[in-house]
Order: structure tokens, then C-alpha cells, then sequence
């Protein structure tokens, strides 16, 4: 039968009881674990009967410590980035990482500050929906044309998506059949009038919009009704080849990654058809949509060397030099959240994760300790601020500064925007202190309330007088 991975150590523990593990190799060794789950650590205490198991931790020793803290966390961000930008600048053949706990949340907004000072050689580790890629997303808006209407609000985006168009010249007539479906004023119209409409397009022989179309609508005519999830797969990989997906032009290796994990998509899907009973190709899809909205897609690993990392996937890694960030009292250790469904005496007698503040304690103490010895140069930082709360930086860094005998840094918000401003392009400063001057004729009125209006505004209180 299968064997899920979880039941994997205790099948291993079993049959080690039968087949004595050979003893040829003297020992095994293992690196890059915070921790070892129960079951694991059983099966390391039955496999050290044979032969000797190694546990490996980072063996670099930090000459340059220091914390920061900043008055908030994109602040904090701006900073942590601009250092690891420099630090590339001085030595391109440094490996930085940054080490951000709540990476996921956080992803947006390290984005755009990236893209605010220009790096672009960089990897971040945490995954995006997997619907949020437009290679995707396409794939989607075709599959859509199913229900033999198109939506007006989502035409534009794949009548001249470079995955369903062959050339630009096609992706030019996109737009242009876009405005002549909009002059319909409706929000849905049927799919044989894009059809149609394509047909009086100029220059739509040289398309393969036409052909593509009709071959998709003859391909739909032929299903049934109600079909399994399986039956409905078959068709979607059909479909989106006849549509002509993922489009005309040469794909990089992020797209190929996305194809591929998109057929996997669709693979698992197939797995509910022992489960489900036949379906309408409408709520086939609205499955398959519920399964991609749940994935997240992560592009193999990068050889970039800017490293942006959560705490848990820079295990067993080692760098040059790595900045710690979010490091406040809230976040680091994090708040126990036991298990809501398991009794939490159990979840406490197993020392499961988040089981109590205790274990949370003392694991952050291990990673806190693995972090230090991943580079020679380590920075750590914290957030004074978060949504309008004071907060204080962790007592796990007080530790620090204690054992390296350093004081905290407090950096000042940065004066400029990070992005480069050019000297020569500076704007010029003009002060137009003069007003319109008043009339000898002229009544003025107010009174007392034109010194109110002062007070609050200048330009209200010169505009009602």
C-alpha cells in the first residue's frame, strides 16, 4: 500500500528489525537541522545500533556582530536591502542573505523597495499563489471560453496576452477587436460574436485567431454534458493546445517551471475522480480554479548572490555576511499557538511546535545560535515601531550584545528616497511670496474669523477673502 511520509520512519524503524543495516560506511551524517521530529529522532537512536550518526551544526564564528534598531519596518527593510546592495557592490562575489521571520507577509513590500534601489540580481525564497502568474492566469481565461461567453472586464488581458497570441501583429488586433467589443456596452457576450467580429478585422487572414477559435468551439461541441474530472482534464490539456497556449514566442526557464507545475495542477485534480461524481465542465473548472488558488509556487533555487530567505529555509546555509531583520519582542520568540483540535497536555508531552512558550523559548534560542554561526558578518535589527505600537527588541538580543560586548546602533530614517537621485536633475526652487494686491476700493470682510482660517489653512483664509 502507500506510504505517506510521516509513516515513513516507523516503516524504516520496522524493517531495520529484520534487515540489520549494513555496516560498511562508518558513519552518517547529517547537517542543516534545527530540530528532529519524534519519529525521526527514534529512527537516528535505532540506526545509531549499527553505525555512528554525526549531527553537524555551522562551525563559522562571527568576528563582526552588530544589532540595529529602526523606527519601523519598512524602514527597517529599506535599510537591511541598501546594506546588502552595497555590501554586492564593494565584493561581487559575496554571498548575502537576508533573514526575514515573516518573509510571506512581507514579500510585497520587499519587492518594491528591490525595485525602488535597483537590485536585480536577487532570489526570494517565498512562494506567490501560483494563480497570480499571467502565464497561468492565461491559461485560466482561456479554459474560461468554455462557457461560450467572454467576459468584457477580463478580454483585454488575454486577446493580447503574449501566451495566446502568436506574434505582436496578432496581439495588435487584440486591442483592436477589444474596443469593438466594448462599443456593446455588456458585460458578457457570446463567444461566436468575437468570433465574428474577428472576421472584420483587417488583415484577420494573416491571424490564427480564426482557426484557433473555430477548432476550439468544434472541439467543445462534441463533449457531453456531464463528464468525470478525469474526462474534463483530457479536454483542458486539448483545449489549451488547440487555443494555441502558451503562446508564439520563446519561454525562459521561470515559464517552463510554471507549465510544468500547471500540468501537475491538473494531474492532482484528476486524483478526486474516485471521489467526485460526473461533473458539468463549469463546476470541473471551478475545482480546478479552487486547486491553483491554493498553491504555492516557488522557481527552483537561485544561484543569486543576494539570498532573501525565511528563518526556517536558511538552515544548514552559509554566507559571507547575513542581516537578521524584524527581530522585536512580539516576533522573536514567537507567541505558542498550540494545536486547537489536540489535547495540549499531549502536544506539551511531545514538545510539538508552538505546543508552549517554553519550547517556542528554547527553539528560537537554537535557531538565534545557528544564525550567528552562519557568516562571518552578522547584522540583526528590530522595529520600534509597528502599526501605532511601541515595541521593544527582543531579550534574545540583549543576550548579544552582552556575550559581544556591543551596543545597539539606533538608525535614523533615511533622508532621500533610496532610489539614485542625478544632482543635475534637481528641481529648481521658485518662493512666490506676493499675493494679488488689493484694491484701494476694495472691501474687506471677515473679521475676526479670517485669523481662524489662518490658523488652519493660509491658502482658505487668502481665498475667502
Amino acid at each position: 500500500g502507500w506510504v505517506t511520509e510521516s509513516m515513513l520512519p516507523e516503516r524504516l524503524i520496522n524493517l531495520l528489525e529484520h534487515i540489520p543495516l549494513a555496516t560498511q560506511h562508518s558513519s552518517i551524517s547529517l547537517m542543516g537541522f534545527d530540530e528532529f521530529s519524534p519519529a525521526l529522532n527514534q529512527l537516528i537512536k535505532e540506526v545509531q545500533k549499527y553505525i555512528d550518526v554525526d549531527i553537524h551544526s555551522a562551525a563559522t564564528y562571527p568576528s563582526d556582530v552588530k544589532v540595529y534598531s529602526c523606527i519601523n519596518p519598512e524602514e527597517e527593510l529599506r535599510h537591511c536591502i541598501r546594506w546588502a546592495n552595497d555590501s554586492l557592490k564593494n565584493n561581487t562575489h559575496s554571498r548575502i542573505a537576508l533573514i526575514i521571520p515573516n518573509l510571506e507577509q512581507q514579500r510585497s513590500n520587499i519587492s518594491t523597495i528591490l525595485h525602488e534601489q535597483q537590485v536585480t540580481n536577487y532570489n526570494i525564497s517565498a512562494g506567490k499563489p501560483l494563480q497570480h502568474y499571467t502565464i497561468i492566469q492565461s491559461a485560466l481565461d482561456a479554459l474560461a471560453l468554455t462557457s461560450h461567453e467572454i467576459d468584457i472586464t477580463h478580454s483585454m488581458h488575454w486577446l493580447q496576452s503574449p501566451y495566446l497570441t502568436m506574434n505582436d501583429e496578432e496581439a495588435a488586433m487584440g486591442a483592436e477587436l477589444d474596443v469593438k467589443l466594448r462599443l456593446y456596452r455588456q458585460n458578457k457576450l457570446p463567444l461566436i460574436t468575437l468570433l465574428n467580429e474577428f472576421t472584420t478585422l483587417k488583415n484577420n487572414k494573416k491571424s490564427t485567431w480564426i482557426n484557433r477559435l473555430q477548432s476550439f468551439l468544434q472541439i467543445l461541441r462534441k463533449q457531453h454534458s456531464k463528464q468525470s474530472i478525469r474526462e474534463w482534464s483530457s479536454l483542458w490539456c486539448e483545449l489549451l493546445q488547440t487555443i494555441g497556449w502558451p503562446g508564439g514566442r520563446a519561454l525562459n526557464s521561470l515559464e517552463f517551471q510554471l507549465i510544468d507545475r500547471f500540468k501537475q495542477a491538473v494531474e492532482e485534480v484528476c486524483s478526486l475522480d474516485l471521489t467526485t461524481k460526473p461533473l458539468t465542465i463549469s463546476e470541473a473548472l471551478s475545482v480546478l480554479k479552487q486547486h491553483i488558488s491554493e498553491i504555492s509556487f516557488q522557481p527552483e533555487g537561485s544561484r543569486a548572490p543576494l539570498q532573501i530567505l525565511g528563518v526556517l529555509e536558511s538552515a544548514g546555509l552559509q554566507f559571507d555576511a547575513i542581516w537578521v531583520a524584524g527581530l522585536d519582542n512580539e516576533t522573536w520568540p514567537q507567541t505558542a499557538k498550540p494545536n486547537p483540535f489536540l489535547p495540549i497536555s499531549l502536544q506539551r508531552k511531545h514538545n510539538t511546535p508552538h505546543s508552549s512558550a517554553e519550547r517556542e523559548l528554547a527553539f528560537t534560542k537554537t535557531v538565534t545560535k545557528r544564525l550567528l554561526n552562519s557568516a562571518k558578518t552578522v547584522c540583526f535589527s528590530w522595529p520600534m515601531n509597528k502599526e501605532e505600537r511601541s515595541l521593544q527588541s527582543s531579550g534574545l538580543l540583549v543576550n548579544i550584545t552582552n556575550e559581544f560586548n556591543i551596543e545597539e546602533i539606533t538608525i535614523h530614517p533615511l533622508i532621500y528616497p533610496p532610489y539614485q537621485v542625478d544632482k543635475k536633475e534637481l528641481l529648481e526652487v521658485f518662493s512666490d511670496k506676493k499675493s494679488t494686491p488689493i484694491n484701494t476700493e476694495e472691501r474687506i470682510v471677515g473679521g475676526s474669523s479670517i485669523l481662524q482660517l489662518q490658523a488652519s489653512c493660509p491658502f482658505k483664509a487668502f481665498s475667502s477673502a
